[in-house]
């Protein structure tokens, strides 16, 4: 976790999430220190979290000269019936 980052600010990120689960580091290769992440998908909500959002950005690490991307990696139906569910 981003040093930057609170611990209430966690707990917020942590209530954001499917079943309270942080992003976490699974994976970085040693030559391009690019990183692979693992979390669970946000809960649906029309309201934003802005302290996701920052944890997410400081994951990044603020580079701008790589791409950002983010993969749902569920089946399609699993995803459906997580939004009609709420």
């Amino acid at each position: 976790v981003p040093s930057s980052i609170t611990d209430d600010q966690l707990r917020r990120v942590a209530a954001f999430r499917s079943r309270g689960r942080l992003p976490v580091m699974s994976w970085r290769n040693p030559y391009t220190d690019a990183t692979l992440w693992r979390s669970s998908q946000p809960k649906t909500s029309l309201k934003r979290c802005e302290d996701d959002e920052l944890l997410v950005a400081h994951l990044a690490g603020g580079q701008t000269d790589r791409p950002l991307l983010l993969i749902d990696a569920r089946p399609f139906a699993n995803a459906m019936a997580n939004r009609a569910g709420g």
